[in-house]
């Protein structure tokens, strides 16, 4: 039996479950589901698997395909979740299932379905791969009314069935435009073929430094509260000095920060950034072009290391259908002051306590990433729905600085992993100054000497000027001029004219 949606195809539906927790109600709901739609177009592990299939490539193949994918959730699926993350078990396969029903390129609807009076999970239990699952309207299967719980169950499969899902609106990496832009004097040269060819070859080994200036690049219109998009620092700093009075204010954000904690309090502070830097603003450009960049560099990932403190670019990856680990460095007045959290893709958050000794990120035979690798160095404004769920997390005043990272060497608060990554690795400075003092401490912190070091590195500025590009070049940095958008179009338009083969 097949009973088909209004495309004239079989409603596939996938039955995703945990064999220690759910599995007779699992058994069950096949049994009923495949009289009802027909063997062919439910897939449940113990009745669709057969001996020679390739388990995980079995289980992608399904989920690329339209369709429905059930999450029974019973009494111990949070503990053993909770387990898992805690162990940090890569291979919680029923995460991973949600993970690419949620992100896959099918039109797969999720439904929660509780199961034996289970109770929904927080959002704040679960890993940052299945932050969506409680967006998702729930369904139930209660033992006392096991049998018509089920046949609403397929009365709802049958409204999906007969209203597929419309096509998702794609968000792909945006196209060049015709941007108005002023004439600027030329003070470095514009980014080459022959450049571009040396950051893709060293793409597997490249640091990406992400600075404030992203949020603005491409952006005409001057920036205002509500706008829907987010400000670069000065933008910040001229906000700010508007809420406490100050005219006439720096552009320096530590400065007018220090000014607004000093005369308001730290509170009132990170109230007013927080309002600042919207959680519902869109990524920009910059942000999807970044978060589309590994899968067109034949899977080969970056550490990204960012003084932001808003989330664009971990919406950005999250639209991508990007993994991504976090890094994010405590401020002054939070429970973990001083020390480096970790928010693994598919894991609980850990603090870094003996930062030598933590070998948790994605990191292999010190340079290879397996994964995008986000680091905050100065915090991240709350936001729980992007995974950061602490208030007042930013370094951002000028005492902020003083104290920043002061309690002994880099190596007693930055993990030992990301410091050999950023000792061996090759940087591109997107949307950074190098007058930026910030981005100098947190530099010095971790290299020797005035130089960085010995392997290639590149900044890319759109309006620099002289004492600029003396300062890059005495820091041993290649200083290309033009906007980040522009920059990133050009990598783009080389990679389409020289692919780069995927790893496996």
């Amino acid at each position: 039996m097949s009973v088909d949606d209004a495309t004239g195809r079989p409603l596939k539906i996938f039955i995703n479950y945990r064999h220690a927790d759910t599995q007779p109600t699992a058994e069950l709901l096949y049994t009923r589901l495949e009289q009802h739609f027909g063997a062919d177009n439910v897939f449940y592990d113990r009745g669709s698997l057969t001996a020679g299939m390739r388990w995980l490539e079995e289980i992608k193949s399904r989920l690329a395909e339209d369709g429905v994918l059930i999450a029974l959730i019973g009494q111990q699926w949070l503990s053993i979740l909770t387990a898992n993350m805690r162990n940090s078990q890569d291979d919680d396969y029923v995460v991973k299932e949600i993970d690419l029903a949620f992100r896959g390129r099918g039109l797969v609807t999720v439904i929660p379905v509780l199961a034996d009076n289970a109770n929904f999970p927080g959002s704040a239990d679960l890993p940052r791969s299945l932050k969506p699952l409680p967006d998702c309207q729930a369904a139930q299967l209660r033992p006392a009314n096991l049998h018509d719980d089920i046949d609403s169950l397929i009365a709802r499969l049958d409204e999906i069935r007969s209203h597929p899902a419309p096509t998702p609106k794609s968000r792909p990496v945006p196209l060049p435009g015709q941007r108005s832009r002023r004439a600027r004097r030329q003070v470095a040269p514009r980014p080459d073929e022959e450049h571009y060819q040396m950051v893709t070859g060293q793409a597997g080994n490249l640091v990406v430094f992400l600075g404030a200036g992203a949020n603005a690049d491409d952006r005409e219109a001057p920036w205002s509260a509500g706008s829907g998009a987010l400000p670069d620092d000065r933008d910040l700093a001229a906000y700010l000095a508007a809420q406490v009075g100050l005219k006439a204010a720096s552009p320096h954000l530590a400065e007018v920060a220090q000014y607004a904690s000093a005369t308001r309090s730290d509170r009132v502070l990170f109230d007013w950034v927080t309002q600042a830097l919207r959680v519902d603003s869109e990524p920009g450009p910059v942000h999807r072009y970044l978060a589309q960049l590994p899968a067109r560099l034949g899977n080969r990932f970056q550490m990204i290391v960012t003084p932001k403190y808003d989330a664009a670019l971990e919406r950005a990856l999250t639209e991508a259908g990007e993994d991504f680990d976090v890094a994010v460095y405590m401020a002054p007045g939070t429970d973990h002051p001083g020390r480096f959290v970790h928010l693994p893709w598919n894991g609980s958050e850990h603090v870094i306590e003996k930062p030598n000794d933590y070998r948790g990120f994605p990191i292999h035979n010190v340079d290879s990433l397996t994964r995008t690798v986000i680091v905050r160095i100065n915090g991240a404004v709350d936001d729980p729905a992007a995974g950061f769920p602490w208030e007042y997390n930013c370094v951002i005043t000028e005492d902020h600085y003083i104290d920043y990272m002061s309690d002994g060497p880099a190596t007693q608060v930055v993990p030992m992993q990301i410091i050999q990554k950023l000792q061996r690795s090759n940087y591109l400075f997107l949307g950074y100054s190098i007058t930026d003092w910030r981005l100098r401490v947190f530099l010095h912190r971790i290299s020797e000497g005035e130089r960085l070091g010995r392997a290639m590195y590149w900044a890319v500025e759109h309006e620099p000027d002289a004492l600029a590009e003396k300062l890059w070049r005495r820091g041993g940095v290649m200083l290309y001029q033009s906007s980040l958008t522009d920059y990133l179009e050009g990598l783009y338009k080389f990679l389409d004219a020289h692919p780069v083969e995927a790893q496996p």
